[in-house]
C-alpha cells in the first residue's frame, strides 16, 4: 500500500525499504509497538511500513500504523492514511476487534456518527461479540461519544424521563486543542457555536460557557496575568450581548481566593470567596452580596483519587437546595453525573462515556 511522506521522512523510508537487513517483521513491528507508545509517532509509523513490507498479510501492522497516524495529528491526510490502514487489517483479518474500532474512531473524528455504529456492529458479528466493541455500540447508542484519545465530541444532557433536553458537539484541531464546540436543542436545533482561540503559550483566549437549562453555548473572552493565571473573563449570550464579567484574585500561593461578578452595566452583583483543604483541593464557594451578606455556597467532596465526587449547593441560610453526583470508572476518567433536588428527586443527567 503506497503512502504519501514527505522530507526526511520520505528519506528514512525509502532507506528502509531499500535496506535488506531490516529485521525480522516481529523486530520491526515491536520497535513500531514501542515508539508508539513514546509518542514517537513518524518513527512508529517507518518501523509499521517496515514491517508491513517483511509481511504484507499481517494485519496487526497496518493497525499499529493507523494507530501512529492517528495520533500523529488529526489532519484530512491522517485521517484518510488511517482509514485506508484499517480498512487493509480488516482485509487480512475481519475477526481483528482493533481494526474495528480504529476504522469506528476515525468516522467520530469526522463526526460521522452513524457510520462508526454501523461499522462497529459489524466488527460485534464479525468478532464474535468483542466486549470492546460492545462497550463502544452502547456509548455511541446513548448518543455520548468519545474518540480513542478520551477527548469528548458529543455531550448530552437528559431529563428524568430520559428526553434529550441538549446536546454538545466538540472538535478539535490537528494538534488535539478543542477547536469548536456547537450546541443544539432537544429537537437538533442549532441554539449556539464557539471556535476557542489559544494565545502562544497555549492559554485559551477565547473560551465557552452555557445555560445550563437550555445547553445554549455563548462566548468566554479571557485574559491572563503574568503567572499564565486567569486575571479576567467576560460572558457573552449566543446573540453576542454580554453578560457579566469576572475579575480574579490570587494569594500568594497562586490558589484563587475571590471572583468578583459584575453585570452587563459594569456593577458589582457578588464576589465568590474560595476556601481549600490542607491538600490545596478546592472545598467550598461562598458568595456575597455588594453589602456582604451570604447568598449561597457549594462544597465539594472527593474521592481517594481526588476526583470531584459531589457538589451540594446551599442558600445562605444553610439549606439544601440540589446536588451532583458525578461518577467515574477505574481509571479516573469521567463517565457522568445526575443532579438532584434537597429531597432526592433527580432533576437531570449528564453522560459522557
Amino acid at each position: 500500500m503506497k503512502r504519501r511522506l514527505s522530507g526526511l521522512f520520505l528519506v528514512l523510508a525509502l532507506i528502509l525499504s531499500a535496506c535488506g537487513g531490516q529485521g525480522s517483521w516481529q523486530e520491526q513491528y515491536d520497535l513500531g509497538v514501542r515508539y508508539l507508545s513514546e509518542g514517537n509517532y513518524e518513527e512508529a509509523i517507518l518501523a509499521f511500513t517496515a514491517a508491513i513490507e517483511i509481511d504484507p498479510a499481517r494485519a496487526e501492522a497496518y493497525v499499529g500504523r493507523g494507530d501512529a497516524y492517528v495520533a500523529s495529528g488529526e489532519t484530512e491526510e491522517h485521517l484518510a492514511a488511517a482509514l485506508a490502514d484499517y480498512e487493509e487489517a480488516l482485509a487480512q483479518d475481519e475477526t481483528l476487534a482493533a481494526a474495528w474500532l480504529g476504522l469506528a474512531d476515525v468516522y467520530i473524528r469526522q463526526g460521522d456518527y452513524d457510520r462508526a455504529l454501523e461499522v462497529l456492529q459489524e466488527g460485534l458479528e464479525k468478532t464474535g461479540g468483542d466486549t470492546a466493541i460492545v462497550d463502544k455500540i452502547a456509548e455511541i447508542e446513548g448518543g455520548n461519544i468519545t474518540d480513542s484519545a478520551g477527548n469528548i465530541r458529543q455531550l448530552s444532557t437528559y431529563g428524568p424521563d430520559g428526553v434529550l433536553i441538549w446536546r454538545h458537539i466538540f472538535t478539535y484541531s490537528g494538534q488535539g486543542q478543542r477547536a469548536s464546540v456547537t450546541s443544539f436543542d432537544g429537537q437538533g436545533g442549532q441554539t449556539g457555536h464557539v471556535e476557542m482561540v489559544y494565545n502562544e503559550a497555549g492559554d485559551r483566549t477565547v473560551d465557552y460557557q452555557y445555560a445550563s437549562d437550555t445547553g445554549a453555548v455563548g462566548r468566554v473572552e479571557r485574559t491572563f496575568n503574568g503567572s499564565g493565571q486567569t486575571a479576567a473573563e467576560d460572558w457573552y449570550n449566543e446573540d453576542g450581548s454580554l453578560i457579566m464579567s469576572f475579575q480574579m484574585e490570587y494569594g500568594a500561593d497562586g490558589l484563587l481566593l475571590s471572583e468578583k461578578q459584575y453585570n452587563a452595566e459594569g456593577s458589582l452583583d457578588s464576589t465568590r470567596v474560595y476556601d481549600y483543604d490542607d491538600q490545596g483541593r478546592d472545598i467550598r464557594h461562598s458568595d456575597y452580596s455588594p453589602d456582604g451578606t451570604l447568598l449561597g455556597y457549594y462544597t465539594m467532596e472527593y474521592d481517594e483519587e481526588g476526583n470531584v465526587t459531589r457538589y451540594s449547593n446551599y442558600d445562605g441560610d444553610g439549606q439544601l437546595l440540589d446536588y451532583e453526583i458525578r461518577r467515574y470508572d477505574e481509571t479516573g476518567g469521567y463517565l457522568g453525573s445526575e443532579w438532584y433536588d434537597s429531597t432526592g428527586g433527580l432533576i437531570s443527567s449528564t453522560v459522557s462515556e
